[in-house]
């Protein structure tokens, strides 16, 4: 009869103290981590997205934590890294705003590869830039003017049916 090796576990001890995290601005915030070809180079873009520098950089990855959004966002160089499905998005309150973004990210050598007005997609109205990262990546920075109750799709001319929101 053969040993089959075992991962040790870990066992977390239970405790009545209260353990106080890293403080953050919101009740939760999301974490995503994102493979990147060129993390220098998606430094650059995210810094302008996220109007802040990343809090840790190290070999090979980098790490932000913006407050608005609240997310902890890190990169990871993986020479391999593609595209991926779909797209990721910040919703905005004002149409200006979408354009403090796209001024941002335009200063740094990126910009919008469409913009869209009074677009009417996904269940809502909504004015909208859409602005790649550096591995094609896509962004969708919006602001809702409308809702809708049912599925719009906006024809050709919009992201979603270009292929840009699978």
């Amino acid at each position: 009869m053969s040993a089959v090796a075992q991962a040790p576990t870990t066992t977390l001890a239970k405790s009545t103290a209260v353990t106080q995290g890293l403080d953050f601005p919101t009740e939760t915030r999301p974490h995503v981590e994102l493979s990147v070809k060129d993390v220098q180079r998606s430094v650059v873009f995210y810094q302008a997205l996220f109007n802040r520098p990343p809090v840790e950089v190290g070999e090979g990855f980098a790490r932000f934590n913006p407050y608005n959004p609240a997310v902890d966002f890190v990169l990871r160089e993986d020479s391999a890294a593609t595209r991926r499905d779909g797209h990721m998005g910040i919703q905005l309150k004002t149409t200006a705003d979408i354009a403090r973004y796209k001024q941002r990210v335009e200063a740094k050598g990126f910009s919008a590869q469409l913009e869209e007005a009074e677009t009417a997609c996904c269940f809502s109205v909504a004015n909208k830039a859409w602005i790649d990262d550096p591995d094609g990546n896509q962004w969708e920075i919006f602001v809702v003017t409308g809702e809708a109750t049912s599925e719009i799709r906006c024809g050709p001319t919009c992201a979603c049916e270009a292929g840009g929101c699978n």
